[in-house]
Parts: C-alpha cells; sequence; structure tokens
C-alpha cells in the first residue's frame, strides 16, 4: 500500500510491474476531506487500459495482462483533499463463478441483485 496526501485537482503515480496472463485489482480510498477519486492505470506505452471515475472516494480498476510491461497508476483527487492510499493486487488468472448459482448469490451480496 502507498500513501499520499493530495491537494484538490491532485495527483499521485505508482508504477505496477505486470505479467502477461495474471489479473491485477487496485484500489484507491481517501480519507477525510476528500470526497471524489479517479483512478487510472496506464500500459508500457501510456495508453489507458483501466478506469474508475465513478463519484466517491473509493476507485477500483481491474485489468488482466496481455504482456508483460511496467504499468502506471494515477489517482486524482477530483474534489476535496487529504489522504489517499492506494494498493494493488495480483492473482493468476480472473475468478469465474463455479455456477449460475453462485454468480447470484455473489451478485445479490454486493447488492447487484440477480444475475439474468
Amino acid at each position: 500500500p502507498r500513501i499520499d496526501v493530495l491537494p484538490e485537482r491532485g495527483s499521485a503515480r505508482a508504477e505496477l510491474e505486470v505479467e502477461r496472463g495474471r489479473c491485477y485489482v487496485s484500489i484507491a480510498r481517501g480519507g477525510e476531506g476528500v470526497e471524489d477519486l479517479d483512478l487510472f492505470l496506464f500500459d508500457d506505452a501510456g495508453v489507458e487500459v483501466a478506469r474508475d471515475l465513478r463519484r466517491g472516494a473509493e476507485a477500483t480498476v481491474e485489468h488482466c495482462a496481455q504482456g508483460s510491461g511496467r504499468y502506471r497508476l494515477e489517482v486524482r483527487a477530483y474534489r476535496g483533499r487529504g489522504a489517499v492510499g492506494v494498493a494493488s493486487f495480483v492473482a493468476q488468472t480472473r475468478a469465474e463463478p463455479a455456477s449460475r448459482d453462485e454468480s447470484i448469490a455473489v451478485g445479490e451480496a454486493l447488492g447487484d441483485g440477480p444475475e439474468r
């Protein structure tokens, strides 16, 4: 995890080494005073491959790498200012529900309602 203090409209960057065939989840969360965060992931060529522009003090991006390289993660304090924490996690491959029933249960637990 990494923690930075950002001014409103300020940003922080971190490098992320990715390996082909692995999936990554990066999460940013703002502390007191941070109202809205945006999170971006850029590949080693500088092309944006994932973003979270939803409103709120928490943002998440997911990416399954097609190639290995050094990616750049950028978090921006769109509204408000304060401490911002960022952490990235890696898995061998993207997790898929074992069955349709499991998918429905996971969706309902997350408040998404049953899948159709």
